[in-house]
C-alpha cells in the first residue's frame, strides 16, 4: 500500500507540473481565469519551483525512473503475495483435503499456477520497458517451479490425480525451500532498484537543468 501511493503521488505531481504548464500559456493567452483545485495546487508548485529557479520538467526528470521503479516494485508484491497464497491454499488442500478448503489441486493448478507462470513470462516480452523485463528475469523461478513439478509427476507411474499430487508437493516443497530468495534477495533488489532509480533521476534532473537535448 505503502509502495502504491508514493507512485500515484509522484504521478500527480508530474502531472500537475504538466497540466500547469499548459494550463498557464492557455489562460494567459485567453484570458480565461480556472479556479479549480487542481490548477491551484499546480500554480502552488509552479510558484515555488519559480521561486527557487527551477523549472517543472527539471522535477519530472527527476521523478520519472523512480515512478517506473516503484510500480515494478508494486507488481513484485503482487506476485510475491500471490505465490504465497498459492504455496499456503496448495499445502492446506494436500493436507486437509479438498472438501475443507473447498478447491482442488487441479483448480489450483488450472487457476492459479499455471496463470501466475504465464504472468511472470510475459513480463519478458520485447514490447516491455527495461526495468519491467527485469522485474520478469527475477521472476523467471516461477516457470522454473512449474516445469520442475509438472515434469518430475509425468515421470510417476501412477494415475492422473497421484501425478497432480506429487506435482503439488514439489512444487510446495521447493518453494518453500527457495524462501531466501523470495523474501530476502527480492526485497533487496527493489531497493537497489530504488536507490538506482533516484541516481538515474537526479542525472536526468541535471540534463534537464543544463538545457541539454
Amino acid at each position: 500500500v505503502v509502495v502504491l501511493f508514493v507512485a500515484v503521488f509522484i504521478e500527480r505531481v508530474s502531472l500537475m507540473l504538466q497540466a500547469d504548464g499548459r494550463g498557464v500559456n492557455r489562460g494567459s493567452s485567453s484570458g480565461i481565469n480556472n479556479n479549480g483545485n487542481g490548477n491551484d495546487n499546480s500554480r502552488g508548485i509552479n510558484d515555488v519551483l519559480s521561486t527557487l529557479g527551477i523549472k517543472p520538467g527539471v522535477v519530472q526528470s527527476l521523478l520519472w525512473p523512480m515512478h517506473n521503479v516503484l510500480l515494478v516494485v508494486w507488481m513484485l508484491v503482487i506476485f510475491l503475495s500471490t505465490f504465497t497464497g498459492i504455496i499456503a491454499i496448495t499445502f492446506k488442500t494436500m493436507l486437509l483435503g479438498s472438501k475443507r478448503t473447498g478447491v482442488t489441486l487441479d483448480n489450483i493448478f488450472a487457476q492459479e499456477i499455471r496463470p501466475c507462470k504465464h504472468g511472470a513470462g510475459n513480463l519478458c516480452e520485447r514490447h516491455q520497458s527495461a526495468s519491467v523485463r527485469l522485474l520478469g528475469l527475477a521472476l523467471y523461478p516461477l516457470g522454473i517451479l512449474y516445469d520442475l513439478s509438472d515434469g518430475i509427476a509425468a515421470k510417476v507411474p501412477m494415475g492422473a490425480s497421484s501425478q497432480l499430487f506429487v506435482a503439488s508437493g514439489v512444487y510446495v516443497a521447493c518453494g518453500a525451500m527457495l524462501w531466501w530468495y523470495w523474501f530476502c534477495l527480492l526485497p533487496w533488489m527493489a531497493i537497489g532498484g530504488l536507490v538506482l532509480s533516484l541516481g538515474v533521476g537526479w542525472c536526468f534532473g541535471f540534463i534537464e537543468l543544463a538545457g541539454i537535448q
